[in-house]
């Protein structure tokens, strides 16, 4: 009896193993960078390939979604800019993409993230997922780290309060200042020469 229970929950284990890797091996994926930028307001953009294999719906649903670190409320936003070659307008660009299974055993696409203002990350982390048309199954992900270099921390935003006027302007400025307080040193040493001159006349 305990060698029946045995088997039949390594049996049990087994199928749930097989269906899983199954699902999973129905969808491949491919994510690379494509041309990364870390200047604030930019598009940093990604690209990648699907490649299907007996998926079992007509249509997928394409997912992406961001992770940063250091984590901050407004970490950009990631969307699909084209796929199969079809670039998308502004209005249709979006996080996630209906695609037909149907059009072909594999599918192309180019992705952007648009960095926030102000705020400044070490690494970036996107996650593309794949889901079968009723959005429950998830039949494939992979992500994406970039993390910045030395070279690029070295030239981070820090926080710190910068001058951001014209330069020429405020070294005007300050060449006015200086010039001002010179004339009145000037001023103050010529007083203070006719001072003592009128204290010796006066003493002689």
């Amino acid at each position: 009896m305990k060698r029946c229970l045995s088997v039949f929950i390594l049996a049990a284990v087994l199928m749930t193993v097989f269906c899983f890797s199954s699902a999973f091996a129905e969808c491949r994926i491919e994510l690379r960078e494509k041309e990364w930028t870390w200047a604030e307001t930019n598009l940093a953009t990604f690209d990648g390939s699907i490649t299907f294999d007996e998926v079992p719906t007509e249509k997928v649903i394409l997912q992406l979604s961001l992770a940063a670190s250091p984590e901050a409320a407004d970490i950009g936003e990631v969307v699909f800019q084209t796929v199969n070659g079809k670039k998308l307008t502004l209005r249709k660009q979006s996080s996630e993409y209906v695609l037909s299974t149907g059009d072909g055993s594999a599918a192309e696409f180019v992705g952007s993230w648009k960095t926030p203002e102000s705020v400044f990350f070490t690494k970036i982390t996107v996650f593309l997922r794949v889901y079968s048309e009723n959005g429950e199954d998830l039949l494939a992900e992979k992500q994406l780290t970039v993390t910045r270099s030395a070279s690029e921390a070295a030239e981070k935003d820090d926080g710190r309060i910068r001058v951001k006027e014209d330069l020429d302007g405020w070294t005007k400025w300050i060449a006015a200042a200086a010039v001002l307080v010179w004339i009145l040193a000037v001023i103050r040493i010529i007083g203070n020469h006719k001072n003592r001159k009128r204290e010796s006349d006066v003493y002689l």
